[in-house]
């Protein structure tokens, strides 16, 4: 196998774009986006469009619920949730649309910030040649019972080169849509409110995932203010979960234990962090090295092909 390429379930190879407010639907070659570029890199990472982020859209009007909101989402955010880049999702009813620029650009390589070189865990395509120049690809991994996995290997790859390629690919985040593929598009997009039990279950879920490994984010990318930073999160959850409790109708205080759970096992994390990368790379090297007979692989080859 020379490349392995994800795609989340809940994405189609679809851009969206807007323009004075019609919405308009190109189809996307994923796969072979990917293929033209990964001869050139390590890593491709591809655009998304649609509902990134399984965040719904609020109406608030009062300042002390939009400031308790506010707290609560800066203190889950990470690489790709901030409270800049929600309060502009909110705006557009919850929706990223694509660009034509990004879709017709050339390939980019994605800078290192803070130790990371973003990427997420879909539109990802891996080069696996690298296994066999003794080089192989770190693994994915997170901390038990979070999220992250993509986020902590975009914290590994300074060594390795990842390229930012021109394809979109449209998160369906609220599982709304799943037609699309049989030729039904929207016209319009709708904001997903927060109005009923699953999609308030869902929101609750990413954000007890994204507290959950928050802890070891804020140890890797800044080990020297741990501490301080971890107070501020905890100030800010202290600080929010009252009024989400309220404003949602569901109980958003257990966050505060999980996330200090989670701060007092991050060095038992980052240690299984640091392992995890040890293993895989005994086990790359040693499966790279080994050679078995060509016959012994096309009878294999052949059997499969049969069984099937």
């Amino acid at each position: 196998m020379n490349y392995l390429l994800f795609v989340d379930d809940d994405e189609y190879p679809l851009a969206v774009y807007e323009h004075n407010d019609d919405i308009f639907w190109q189809r996307q070659d994923i796969l072979g986006t990917h293929l033209n570029y990964l001869d050139q890199a390590d890593i491709t990472h591809g655009h998304h469009c649609g509902y990134i982020s399984p965040i719904p859209v609020f109406d608030v009007n009062d300042s002390e619920t939009k400031d308790g909101m506010n707290n609560f989402l800066r203190a889950v955010s990470n690489d790709i949730v901030s409270v800049e880049a929600v309060a502009g999702r909110q705006e557009r009813g919850g929706v990223d649309y694509a660009s034509i620029e990004t879709a017709s650009a050339s390939s980019y390589p994605v800078e290192e910030k803070k130790g990371l070189k973003f990427i997420s865990g879909s539109n990802l395509g891996l080069n696996l040649k690298t296994f066999y120049q003794n080089k192989p690809l770190p693994p994915f991994y997170n901390p038990e019972g979070a999220r992250g996995e993509d986020t902590f290997l975009s914290a590994c790859l300074s060594d390795y080169k990842v390229l930012k390629v021109p394809c979109y690919a449209f998160h369906d985040g609220f599982l709304k849509y799943d037609e699309i593929l049989q030729g039904v598009l929207p016209i319009q997009l709708q904001a997903v409110k927060p109005n009923n039990s699953v999609i308030i279950k869902r929101f609750y879920k990413a954000c007890l995932g994204w507290i959950r490994y928050k802890p070891l984010l804020l140890y890797i990318t800044d080990r020297e203010n741990f501490e301080t930073n971890v107070e501020k999160v905890r100030s800010d959850l202290e600080n929010s979960v009252q009024v989400m409790s309220r404003e949602l109708q569901y109980n958003f205080f257990p966050l505060i234990d999980e996330f200090n759970g989670y701060v007092s096992k991050v060095t038992t994390h980052y240690q299984d962090f640091q392992h995890c990368q040890e293993i895989w790379n005994t086990i790359s090297r040693y499966a790279a090295s080994a050679k078995l007979p060509r016959n012994k692989l096309v009878r294999n080859q052949e059997s499969c092909e049969l069984s099937s």
